[in-house]
This record gives C-alpha cells, structure tokens and sequence, in this order.
C-alpha cells in the first residue's frame, strides 16, 4: 500500500473529474478511515461552489458569487458567520492582536472585550476598554438604526429621538 502520488510536467494542469448527479456537476476529494467505515471530511466542488466538510457535517461553503458561509450552507453576503449554540461560553468570532494579548469577541449578546486568549489558555486583563470611533462629522448611533435612541455627534450627547431628546454637553470650568 503506497500513498497517492499525483504529479504534472509541463506546466499542465493537474485535474480531478467528477460526475454530474443529475441536478449539477461536481468533483469530491474524500478523506476517510481505509475502511471506509468513518468520514473525516471532504471538499467537494460543483457549478454552485466549493463545500469544506469536517465529518459528515458542512463546515464551510464559498458559493459561486464569491459569498463565504462558516456554519452556513447558504450564504447570502460576502461573509456569514453562524454559530449553532446560542451561549456566551460559545462567542461566534473573536479578534485579537498578533500576540493575543488583547481582542474582541462578537458572541449573541453583542461585543465584548475578549476575557482569554484565542486558544482559551489564559485569562486576559480584565479592565479592557472597547472604543468605537466614527470618522470625519461621522455620528455614532445606539439603537434601531435611522431612529437611534442615543446619538454622539461632534463630541455631543444626545439621548431621545431624532435629536428631540436632552443634550449633555461637557464644559470646562476655571479652576
């Protein structure tokens, strides 16, 4: 028993052929015990895109329109990120510096200063801010979207609808 051995020479393309199942064309690189008793996953291509399988379950698509789905069999933006258990012990995406000291985690709650590592091993400072930054006059809405309950615009507070709210403004006084 020798592995699989697939080479080109030539500078031709190396091709692996499916077979059209009736409804679309597709090619399947299967891996599994050698028994063929237990699935470990596959990547199978077809006319509708490119499918990432760990076990038997879909783990990942990129459909033909470019769209990426992670936990998503049908994704319908460039980048669709679906996490199957609904707790903050399971966050849907964490995003941390290049030494992991420091992140974010986006779980079903919200955003939140990562409290560990990417890896779960070590616990992170505790007191981390989060800053939200809008550019230029940019304004930063709290709430429903285009009817905001809370407004920060050019350094002012604004809390109510569409400005009929109060406004907080900090000012300096001498000491």
């Amino acid at each position: 028993n020798h592995p699989l051995n697939v080479a080109s020479s030539g500078g031709s393309n190396i091709r692996l052929l499916g077979r059209d199942n009736g409804s679309v064309d597709e090619a399947t690189i299967l891996f599994q015990h050698f028994d063929g008793s237990t699935s470990h996953g596959q990547i199978q291509g077809s006319s509708t895109g490119l499918s990432f399988w760990g076990g038997s379950t879909e783990a990942m698509r990129i459909d033909s329109a470019g769209n990426v789905g992670i936990g998503e069999t049908s994704p319908n933006m460039e980048l669709t990120l679906v996490n199957a258990n609904n707790t903050e012990a399971n966050p849907i995406a964490g995003f941390y510096t290049n030494n992991k000291s420091a992140g974010v985690i986006v779980d079903y709650k919200g955003i939140r200063a990562a409290d560990v590592t990417a890896d779960g091993s070590t616990a992170l400072d505790a007191n981390q801010d989060i800053r939200i930054d809008a550019k230029g006059t940019g304004i930063i809405r709290l709430g429903a979207y285009a009817n905001s309950d809370v407004n920060i615009a050019n350094g002012n507070l604004v809390i109510g609808t569409a400005g009929k709210g109060i406004d907080f403004s900090a000012q300096s006084s001498p000491a």
